[in-house]
């Protein structure tokens, strides 16, 4: 037997959620992960260091967020055989389509790589299935309700004012999360207490950060009352959506309100997600 030594590194990205590391056991199987039998070797919390004891042959680690996006929202790392300790480290990094997995750090191995890939496929599938389920549900509303006008929802610390057409739907990794039958919205909430030094961050410089972390190709740019906001996109198997997401700073937390819609063009809509963007409020006033 040998030592496994896992730092996860604090990040404000999936600061809240406990990882879950499992290792190749085709003997013990608790879990199958992208079709490898696994048992659970533990948890790892935002920050912490975990020792396992495993065995001496080579064997795949796995770290997941949970056994409902263990398929999307993973890691994969190739342990070599040997009596050796081994020690590795990673953090959760900024992505939405795949529930903000983890990472190994220097972790490029073919399998790692192809793994990420289908994951990120996979992923965007299940993250435009809830932009089309808040999309469907906020057709229902408003095909059999009047014509809608505006409407301010509060939750979970914050108020944001939309149209009554939206209504409130479930989306993994979010917060928050509206829909109308053309757009929906998807809330982060980042506390300050998941990155160390966190809190001295500046709006501006939390938002390059995002930007920068994920490898974004987009810059920041402020809304005409100064909200800062940058400009994304994602496609899967042709379906492709295009997002603005505006940041905000409170007096414990970072977050991060973002827009989709699926009109054609959605440069139309980039004025009223702007005129959206400038009612959020949070309820200790900042």
């Amino acid at each position: 037997m040998r030592n496994l030594t896992i730092l996860r590194e604090k990040s404000f990205v999936g600061s809240l959620a406990k990882m879950k590391v499992y290792i190749e056991d085709p003997a013990s199987v608790e879990l199958t992960i992208s079709g490898t039998p696994c048992r659970k070797l533990g948890d790892l919390k935002n920050g912490e260091r975990q020792t396992f004891e495993i065995e001496e042959d080579a064997r795949r680690i796995y770290v997941i967020a949970d056994t409902v996006s263990k398929e999307y929202c993973n890691e994969v790392y190739e342990l070599p055989a040997g009596a050796e300790d081994i020690s590795l480290s990673g953090r959760n990094c900024y992505e939405p389509s795949r529930g903000n997995a983890f990472r190994f750090a220097d972790n490029n191995s073919e399998s790692a790589l192809q793994q990420r890939k289908r994951g990120k496929k996979i992923g965007w599938i299940v993250l435009i299935c809830a932009i089309l389920v808040g999309f469907a549900v906020g057709f229902v509303i408003s095909y059999h309700g009047a014509a809608p006008k505006e409407k301010t929802f509060t939750d979970k610390g914050m108020s944001i004012t939309l149209m009554s057409d939206f209504v409130p739907f479930e989306g993994e990794g979010f917060q928050l999360c509206y829909g109308s039958s053309d757009e929906a919205v998807f809330i982060i909430k980042e506390p300050f207490s998941t990155l160390e030094d966190l809190e001295t961050f500046t709006l501006d410089q939390y938002t390059e950060l995002v930007i920068s972390a994920n490898q974004l190709d987009t810059k920041m740019q402020h809304t005409a009352s100064g909200i800062p906001y940058y400009d994304y996109q994602g496609t899967n198997e042709g379906e492709t959506f295009d997002f603005r997401a505006y940041t905000y700073r409170t007096g414990d937390a970072f977050w991060i309100v973002q827009f989709t819609s699926k009109v054609e063009n959605i440069e139309s809509m980039y004025a009223q997600f702007d005129a959206w963007a400038d009612t959020v409020t949070f309820t200790d006033g900042q």
